[in-house]
């Protein structure tokens, strides 16, 4: 009887004994990608990206690109904070850096922190107006 309950519970190590492992595994279910030369077209700017045809592709894609930017956890079996250095991609421009906050998404560029501003101009005037509809639909 002991030995069938080691037996059903071989598995409950910390995740980091066997990150290895596990992320050869996730490599392996993950599929190849076709990269290629795109046009971005909000910065009309030439960007190597994936050739992407279903939400399935999309979905693995940024898997995939999670796994490169997050990297693996420094330190074993702890919680990891995406802190001062971590290396991100930037949401405008889709060029790599190292963030200085934890909140940064845009890299320091003029261009990237102006689609930045106008990002954060479009978020509050669509909550600005949501909380005018809904002050009107309750009076």
């Amino acid at each position: 009887m002991h030995q069938e309950h080691q037996e059903s519970t071989w598995f409950a190590r910390e995740p980091f004994d066997y990150y290895e492992e596990l992320r050869d595994q996730l490599m392996e279910m993950i599929p190849d990608f076709h990269m290629r030369l795109k046009i971005n077209p909000r910065n009309n700017q030439v960007v190597f990206a994936a050739d992407v045809h279903s939400v399935f592709d999309i979905c693995w894609y940024t898997l995939a690109r999670m796994i490169v930017d997050f990297g693996p956890p420094e330190d074993g079996g702890r919680t990891r904070e995406l802190n001062e250095g971590a290396l991100i991609t930037c949401l405008h421009c889709s060029e790599a850096f190292i963030r200085y906050n934890n909140r940064q998404l845009y890299c320091k560029k003029d261009e990237c922190q102006r689609a930045h501003n106008a990002a954060r101009q479009r978020k509050y005037h669509a909550n600005k107006k949501l909380a005018e509809t809904k002050t009107k639909n309750k009076g």
